[in-house]
C-alpha cells in the first residue's frame, strides 16, 4: 500500500478555500443559503457566511520548522428582518452556535494542521451594502490554527 502525505496547510487562503469548499458542500444541513469569500460584500441571499483570512504569525519552532498560528474570520449573516430584534438576535446566536460545532468536527482538517479552533465569538450588527445602508444581525467568529511548516 503506498501512503500519499498530504501537505500541511500552512497559508490564510488555503484555510479560506477549504473552509469556503466545506460549507458550500454542507450548506443545506446548516441551513446557509450563500456562501461567501475575501470579504464578500454582495450577499444575495440570507442567511449567509462569509470567510476572511486574517492574520498569520510565523515563529522558529525549533529545529529546520516553524510554528505557523494562522487566523481565519467567519461572519455569519442572519437577516430575518421580519422578526423582532430579540428573536433575530437568538436566531443568529443558534446559527453562529451551528457554524462553530461544524467547524470544530475536525480540529485538523484531515491532518492538514496540528490544531485549530474557535477562538472568540462577536456577535453584533453589521453594515454588509454600504450602498444601500443595510444593516444586518450577524456573528464575527475567529478561528485560529497552529500548523508547522519545515525549511
Amino acid at each position: 500500500m503506498v501512503v500519499v502525505a498530504q501537505a500541511q496547510f500552512t497559508r490564510p487562503e488555503e484555510i479560506v478555500e477549504h473552509f469556503k469548499e466545506d460549507f458550500e458542500d454542507n450548506a443545506g444541513s446548516l441551513g446557509i443559503e450563500f456562501v461567501g469569500a475575501y470579504n464578500e460584500r454582495l450577499i444575495p441571499r440570507y442567511p449567509a457566511v462569509v470567510v476572511s483570512a486574517g492574520g498569520a504569525d510565523k515563529e522558529l519552532h525549533g529545529t529546520h520548522t516553524f510554528l505557523m498560528r494562522i487566523r481565519v474570520f467567519v461572519y455569519v449573516y442572519h437577516a430575518q428582518m421580519r422578526l423582532n430584534d430579540v428573536k433575530r438576535s437568538l436566531e443568529d446566536l443558534k446559527l453562529a452556535t451551528s457554524v462553530m460545532e461544524f467547524m470544530e468536527r475536525d480540529m485538523t482538517l484531515g491532518n492538514r494542521i496540528v490544531q485549530g479552533w474557535i477562538e472568540s465569538e462577536f456577535p453584533g450588527a453589521r453594515q454588509v451594502d454600504a450602498s444601500k445602508g443595510l444593516v444586518v444581525v450577524s456573528t464575527r467568529l475567529t478561528w485560529m490554527g497552529i500548523s508547522e511548516r519545515r525549511f
